[in-house]
């Protein structure tokens, strides 16, 4: 797993447009480390991107903006970029950051018990 950031930035309404604005910072500051990044802002932060992005980059870190269920993360337009039963491996063994409702209640502590390790 290589050292990187992907950040989904949707962008569709309000809620994801005020959460990709203030990422802006978050963005900032992995280039300042030299940290590389991929962003998936507006239609790219669909399920197919994710996936692809998610494991071909291997990236450590993944922030998440976005709405969110019990058992899912949300990208652009609300189609689900990681739910659980389906696709919750893919973030194991990362360090996932979610600004989305709901989301730690059921699909966190799933993909957490697929980790290695545990921070909470």
């Amino acid at each position: 797993m290589k050292k990187g950031l992907l950040i989904t930035l949707p962008r569709h309404d309000l809620v994801t447009e005020y959460l990709s604005y203030y990422s802006k910072e978050i963005i900032e500051e992995a280039e300042k480390m030299g940290l590389p990044s991929k962003q998936l802002k507006d239609k790219d932060a669909n399920k197919s991107n994710f996936e692809k992005f998610s494991e071909s980059d291997g990236y450590k870190l993944i922030v998440f903006n976005g709405h969110g269920t019990a058992k899912s993360i949300q990208g652009y337009k609300n189609e689900p970029l990681v739910e659980e039963g389906v696709n919750e491996e893919i973030l194991k063994d990362k360090i996932s950051y979610a600004r989305a409702c709901d989301a730690a209640s059921s699909l966190g502590i799933k993909a957490a018990a697929n980790s290695k390790r545990v921070v909470l």
